[in-house]
Parts: structure tokens; sequence; C-alpha cells
């Protein structure tokens, strides 16, 4: 039986570069920045999935004009933030990330772990 050494990790930079040109990996990076800019807001991103500041309002439990202000509003708190997207059925989820120069590599902890959610 062989046995197989562990691969190292590789850069997204490094994969990006051996997979596309210069010119299709502009084209990504400028179609994925369109997305983002297009979700950048709560309301976008509800307005996206469909749903109306009432219905949300009532599946989150306040009411819509407490849900206008949260949508106008740039600094949360996370658990306003995971009602919201629990509400629209998705999951929050909210990390941190890391480099690690001895293994070249990124670590990734999840607010779970460092805050017991």
């Amino acid at each position: 039986m062989t046995t197989r050494k562990p691969r190292k990790g590789r850069m997204w930079s490094d994969v990006l570069a051996d997979t596309f040109d210069e010119e299709q990996i502009a084209k990504i990076r400028e179609a994925a920045a369109s997305e983002l800019e297009e979700l950048k807001s709560l309301a976008a991103l509800r307005k996206k999935l469909g749903v109306s500041q009432v219905e949300l309002a009532e599946i989150v439990g306040i009411s819509q004009p407490r849900l206008s202000n949260i949508e106008r509003t740039d600094d949360h708190r996370v658990s306003t933030l995971r009602r919201y997207i629990e509400g629209l059925g998705g999951v929050l989820e909210v990390g941190a990330v890391f480099w690690d120069e001895e293994e070249e590599r990124e670590i990734r902890i999840p607010l779970a772990e460092v805050a017991g959610y």
C-alpha cells in the first residue's frame, strides 16, 4: 500500500492564475464586485429574495417601521443580524480569518467557537 504525502494548501490567487488568464481574472473579479455591491445592504438582500418589509417584520416579530430602521442603520448587533437573516431563511455566519505565516495558509475561526454562540 502506497502512503500519500499530504498536499500543502495553495493560495486562491495561484489557483486562479493557473486556471485563467489575466483578462478572465479581471472579468471574474468585476462580476463578483458587482454582485457584492448589489447586495451591500440588508434591504437589497431582502428585495432580491422577494420578501417585503411587512412580511419579514411579521416573521421576525417586530414592527415594519422598526425593520425599516434596521435596514437604514449601518452598525448592527450580531443578534439583530442573526434574526434578520434567519427571518429570510438563511444562517448568519461570522468569523475571523488569520494568516499563518509558518504554515502559509489561512486560519478561519467561526464566531461560534470564539463567543460561544
